[in-house]
């Protein structure tokens, strides 16, 4: 009975975290029991059980952590993916209004050279007259 004791206080003092823990402990103290003759069986199948439900408890806790790990890393992978679409579109904004600076820019430079072609006419014709017109 003492190892009972010994059982019960290792199992009342434990979190459902850290029950795994103690379960080789808990084997070698059924194992001393029955060697001591005790019929232990009943106590053996209900450990044995809740031992089972602790694995499975372990495993469903394991596979919830690896499922918000990846939940985790696909929100990053979403925030990269917005964040690159946002610089995107700005990249194609700053494009566009490149693209219509330059074409503006054309239409001045088209607009400045006739400008000086006609200033160079004017200035030829006005040579000209000069020149026919003599004192």
């Amino acid at each position: 009975m003492k190892a009972w004791a010994g059982i019960l206080t290792k199992i009342a003092g434990l979190t459902a975290d850290c029950v795994s823990s103690i379960q080789d402990d808990v084997e070698v103290i059924l194992n001393y029991m029955s060697e001591m003759g005790a019929d232990i069986s009943p106590l053996h199948n209900l450990l044995g059980s809740f031992f089972d439900l602790v694995t499975s408890y372990d495993q469903a806790r394991s596979t919830l952590v690896d499922k918000a790990t990846t939940i985790e890393e696909s929100e990053s992978y979403l925030k990269a993916i917005e964040h690159l679409d946002l610089l995107s579109r700005e990249r194609d904004e700053k494009f566009e209004e490149v693209s219509i600076g330059c074409k503006s820019l054309e239409k001045v430079r088209k607009k400045v050279k006739k400008l000086r072609d006609r200033r160079d006419v004017g200035n030829q014709e006005a040579r000209g007259g000069i020149q026919n017109f003599s004192f």
